[in-house]
């Protein structure tokens, strides 16, 4: 089963475990332990020993352990070098609509700034800077607003119960 990352949650990977489907999942890093996992892997993820070719491209894959809830997760951590540049690409053209669409509102009176903010932003909000003057966004992008993508392939034979 090869499902999209709105469907990483511990419940999710329990229930699946517990009816051992084998599955692939992006990881989500909402999770305290994919955090650490992410960064631990950030560090080594390119050292030429996890490379791997793939339909004639570059892949780093190395195996990965995540804790998620009571489960140990054994699985696969992967990197794609023009995956991420792809999805670089498509974040910032978004980015760029939210922003450009931020400052183009004439703010009224009986406006909440920080309403129209949330809901023009959405789940860009976290990248930007916002100010109201002149009745209108003053709007900057936060720095290292784009994170390396990582994903990992568990299966249900590589789990171990706590």
């Amino acid at each position: 089963m090869i499902m999209d990352k709105e469907f990483f949650s511990t419940a999710n990977m329990v229930e699946m475990v517990s009816s051992e489907l084998s599955f692939i999942i992006p990881t989500s890093s909402t999770l305290k332990s994919v955090k650490e996992a992410m960064s631990e892997i950030h560090a080594s993820i390119y050292n030429p020993n996890n490379l791997e070719i793939h339909q004639d491209e570059p892949l780093f894959v190395m195996p990965v352990t995540i804790d998620i809830g009571e489960l140990n997760m054994k699985g696969y951590a992967y990197y794609d070098q023009k995956r991420e540049q792809q999805e670089r690409k498509s974040f910032f053209k978004r980015l760029y609509g939210v922003v450009e669409r931020l400052q183009s509102i004439q703010l009224r009176s009986w406006m909440c700034p920080a309403a129209v903010f949330k809901e023009t932003a959405k789940k860009s909000a976290r990248y930007i800077n916002w100010t109201v003057e002149d009745n209108g966004f003053e709007v900057s992008l936060k720095k290292n607003a784009v994170s390396q993508r990582f994903y990992c392939r568990f299966k249900s034979h590589e789990i171990d119960n706590q």
